[in-house]
Formats: C-alpha cells, structure tokens, sequence
C-alpha cells in the first residue's frame, strides 16, 4: 500500500526538478492508474487533484500550493488542503 509521505516525497522531488504541471499530472496519473485499489480516500483525493491539473487551468494549483500539499503528506497531514 503506498503511505502518504511516499507520494509527499515523490512530489517533492519533482517539484525540485523543476517539473511542469503536465508532467505533475501525469505521474499522478500513472500513480493512480497503477494503484487506484490501494489507495485510502485521502490519497484518490491528493492525486485526482493532481492529475487533474493539466485538464484545465482553472484546476491548477500554484508551485507554491504544490510545495505546502507535499510537505503536509510528508508530515501527515489529515487534511493536506487545509489552508494554512
């Protein structure tokens, strides 16, 4: 089963590579797809949200917000959306 800091980490990485929101997306994307069983209802949420993304910019979230939703999975967080 893959653990919320796992997908935190991976984002994180990705994040410091520089990646695009289409290539955030469609990670989320293949995660999802080859994992979608396993998942809790909180991490279907984090990577629909993310794959999401490239669909329209209306879904886009700013680096910013990327950097704050890896770091609250890394850490945990119940709800990685809550507003700071």
């Amino acid at each position: 089963m893959i653990q919320t800091d796992f997908i935190g980490k991976e984002l994180l990485k990705i994040l410091e590579k520089g990646g695009s929101i289409v290539q955030i997306s469609r990670w989320a994307s293949d995660l999802f797809s080859a994992n979608c069983r396993e998942l809790d209802e909180n991490l279907v949420k984090v990577l629909e949200c993310l794959l999401r993304m490239e669909d329209d910019p209306q879904f886009e979230l700013s680096r910013e917000e990327l950097y704050s939703l890896a770091h609250k999975l890394i850490d945990g967080s119940e709800d990685p959306f809550k507003k700071d």
